[in-house]
């Protein structure tokens, strides 16, 4: 057994199995783009919603105060615009559009900063020395593939977040450079300058990703505490820049909003919802026998066991997070989704008891965080579910990938073991059923 052991992981050494990683790594992009071009519009979650919002930063540099009629387009049938939420993204890929918008219908042009985003993301990947576990990462979920399909704000924040983690837990990275050095030195392959950055797309950005914002402050806050005290202050000193850079990128945006909506936004929201919402939606009747079926469940009486029994959100978040399409209707196989679960279970098995049996008491801590934080993100996503909207959307748990990254990227030394040959089964058996099954929205 111990033979056969060493022999699996001699072979993970080997340039066949980064080959093949590279092959099915590739195809993937080629399927994306493919699907990002041809499927038919308005065929995915909300992309509509997200086209309008889009739109209307083609021709404007900020967005207006909540319920402009300018933007009267831009609000559904639930009284809700993306136009009212932070998303920088929208700005980016109205501006980016122009470059295309005559050669291409508008509606594509928007998704093309989808590919851009993903184009990035490859000269990233494929610039680093651990390149391997980043393209790992991406094959986790098909899931990941499809929202880079079509226009939608989950990308930007994934991406930037994804990098983010590299760059703090990687080895040889511009920021890790910078926050390792002894001496309070800026360069330009060692600076804060790009975490900064990163940070900032991650505030205005998705809300669920401040999720790990809070726990890359806690990675910190460990790190600090291990931290010899000679370089303790510099090091306070350099985390405290970086969180100065991004809160600086991001005040404009932040002190624009709040110039034209004031401290009361949430409210203004709630009210304008009231006027234009539909009969169903209205936050009034929220809870009650009259609202949508799917709203504030817990108010409704639904207890904390009915959420699994009747409603099945354990089974729909998982779904959706490893492969659902369309309006969440197009499903996979039982047989995917089954096989894949037990592949996943396999490697964190095996991933996560190696490094108990291996690694020093003292870096289990790290180990520690990354699992609390990673069922905080479970618990997040249910809780809304089940106190505001039913949204057992996998998109949700998503903030779950750059945590992983984080914990493959610390404790490398154990991951490239016999357990690691689970993914490029993943990644045959996605691009298998994202080809039967996502590519039906383009007919």
């Amino acid at each position: 057994m111990v033979r056969i052991k060493n022999e699996i992981e001699t072979f993970l050494k080997k340039s066949f199995f980064k080959k093949l990683l590279f092959s099915i790594f590739f195809v993937v992009i080629i399927l994306i783009f493919y699907l990002n071009i041809n499927s038919n519009f308005d065929f995915h979650p909300d992309e509509n919603s997200h086209f309008t919002v889009s739109q209307y930063f083609v021709k404007n540099w900020l967005n207006p105060p909540v319920g402009h009629e300018s933007i009267h387009n831009t609000y559904s049938i639930w009284g809700h615009s993306y136009m009212d939420e932070l998303d920088i993204i929208y700005f980016f890929s109205g501006k980016f559009s122009i470059l295309f918008l005559k050669t291409f219908p508008e509606y594509l042009t928007f998704r093309f900063f989808q590919l851009f985003l993903l184009l990035l993301f490859c000269v990233y990947c494929f610039s680093k020395k651990d390149k391997l576990i980043l393209m790992i990462v991406f094959l986790i979920s098909t899931q990941v593939w499809y929202v880079f399909c079509y226009l939608n704000a989950d990308t930007l924040p994934l991406i930037a977040s994804l990098i983010l983690s590299y760059e703090i837990f990687g080895i040889d990275t511009i920021t890790n450079r910078y926050l390792k050095s002894f001496k309070f030195k800026i360069s330009f392959n060692s600076n804060p300058i790009f975490a900064g950055f990163l940070i900032f797309l991650l505030i205005l950005g998705k809300r669920n990703y401040y999720i790990y914002l809070i726990y890359l402050f806690v990675f910190f806050l460990i790190r600090l505490y291990y931290q010899k005290k000679n370089n303790l202050k510099i090091m306070f000193l350099k985390l405290i820049l970086v969180g100065v850079i991004s809160i600086l990128l991001a005040a404009p945006k932040l002190i624009h909003d709040t110039y034209i909506n004031g401290f009361d936004k949430f409210q203004k929201r709630i009210d304008y919802a009231e006027k234009v919402a539909g009969s169903e939606f209205k936050p009034s009747i929220y809870g009650t026998e009259k609202s949508y079926h799917s709203i504030m469940l817990r108010k409704r009486g639904v207890q904390f066991t009915e959420m699994f029994n009747k409603y099945q959100w354990h089974i729909n978040s998982y779904q959706s997070f490893v492969g659902c399409y369309s309006f969440l209707n197009i499903l996979s196989s039982d047989f995917f989704y089954f096989t894949i679960l037990y592949l996943y279970l396999f490697f964190l098995v095996c991933f996560y008891l190696t490094i108990l049996i291996k690694s020093p008491k003292k870096d289990l801590v790290i180990l520690g965080i990354s699992i609390l934080f990673i069922f905080f993100v479970i618990f997040i996503s249910f809780y809304y579910s089940w106190n505001l909207y039913l949204q057992a959307q996998g998109r949700y748990l998503f903030p779950i990938l750059p945590i992983l990254l984080g914990t493959f990227l610390y404790y490398k030394k154990y991951f490239f073991k016999f357990y690691v040959l689970v993914f490029p089964i993943i990644g045959i058996l996605g691009i298998y059923t994202f080809y039967n099954r996502a590519f039906l929205t383009i007919q």
